[in-house]
């Protein structure tokens, strides 16, 4: 068990500036299941949160044993998972979700935010 975090651990620490922050990734439930980077508990009883890499399936292992680990998508990895939202208008300035205009986001907190209101919106908009 302590192998699957230590070895998804190495040298992932430089990289949580390309990720949300975890109390945004929290929220995300299922999606992102291939994603580079996943946010772990550093401590069973505490939340503090650690990154990882995804090796081996190591969310899934580490949820297994208690672990509350989530995906931490990259901003490539949520443009990716956007264009297979039905209803969606990428335009040359803007993303067109029903009538709502989003400019591009910049940064992947920024991205994750509007892809949590694009998904609300279409969801509206589908059911």
């Amino acid at each position: 068990m302590k192998n699957i975090l230590s070895d998804s651990l190495i040298n992932a620490r430089k990289f949580e500036l390309f990720v949300p922050p975890p109390s945004l990734c929290k929220d995300i439930t299922w999606e992102f299941p291939n994603a580079t980077l996943i946010w772990c508990e550093k401590d069973i009883k505490s939340d503090d949160y650690t990154l990882a890499f995804n090796r081996y399936d190591a969310m899934y292992a580490l949820n297994e044993h208690g672990f509350k680990c989530f995906p931490a998508p990259t901003l490539e990895e949520i443009f990716e998972d956007m264009q297979e939202f039905k209803g969606l208008r990428f335009g040359n300035t803007c993303i067109r979700a029903g009538n709502t205009e989003y400019y591009y986001p910049t940064n992947c907190t920024e991205a994750l935010i509007i892809w949590f209101e694009i998904r609300e919106i279409l969801t509206r908009i589908i059911f």
